[in-house]
């Protein structure tokens, strides 16, 4: 028998050597330990799983919630670090709440600069032509599909001659002008003022109206 501390070398069963001591079997290659009552030999290791690992005969047992053996689901709500661990729902949930906040904010961003983007629905172009008589002709506003008419500073346009009358002058010494009048008989840019017409100048002998002018209007919401 050979007895180094606590604990018994050797390969045969030194006995009842008393509570706590331990054996260990040289034959075997056993570890064990004397029970609190001093009347078996338990080895206390042998629940533990090799370094190189093992086979295990019984379920993964530890805190409430843990999944069982034969079951994937948890029965309780995992954590990392004390922190739920999202679930699916918990992911819907969150896609609804970004979806609803990044809406408002494009809804926000439309609203404030609205009046600087091009958007579907808040553009609108007309064309027609117009006859050039002695009256001044105005360019009608266009009006927004299923919204409203248009307001002069919100559009853009630009007009040209679509035919005049045309008179030959070549023997009187003069020659032929068209140029743009308001009702007053003053000229006037056709691209900044609505109402117009169109003459027909011989500088000899006076001035005469004649034949139409075509126009295109663009409008960009602004409200």
């Amino acid at each position: 028998m050979a007895l180094v501390g606590c604990r018994y070398i050797q390969a045969t069963d030194p006995g009842t050597v008393g509570a706590g001591y331990e054996w260990y079997n040289t034959t075997t290659g056993v570890l064990l330990v004397r029970n609190l009552t001093n009347t078996a030999w338990e080895d206390p290791y042998s629940l533990l799983l090799p370094k190189a690992g093992g086979v295990m005969t019984g379920a993964i047992t530890g805190v409430s919630g843990w999944a069982p053996l034969n079951d994937p689901n948890f029965t309780g709500t995992p954590k990392k670090l004390d922190i739920n661990l999202a679930t699916t729902a918990d992911l819907a949930t969150l896609q609804t709440s970004l979806t609803t906040l990044i809406n408002d904010s494009v809804r926000s961003a439309v609203a404030t600069y609205g009046s600087k983007l091009s958007i579907s629905g808040n553009i609108v172009t007309a064309v027609g032509q117009l006859d050039s008589t002695t009256t001044a002709q105005t360019i009608p506003l266009p009006t927004f599909a299923g919204d409203r008419q248009a307001i002069e500073s919100e559009c853009k346009w630009i007009v040209s001659p679509a035919f005049t009358d045309q008179h030959d002058s070549g023997n009187q010494g003069g020659w032929n002008r068209l140029r743009f009048l308001n009702g007053s008989g003053a000229v006037v840019d056709p691209t900044t003022t609505r109402t117009l017409k169109l003459v027909y100048i011989w500088d000899q002998d006076g001035s005469y109206t004649g034949g139409k002018f075509s126009y295109m209007i663009t409008a960009t919401k602004s409200y």
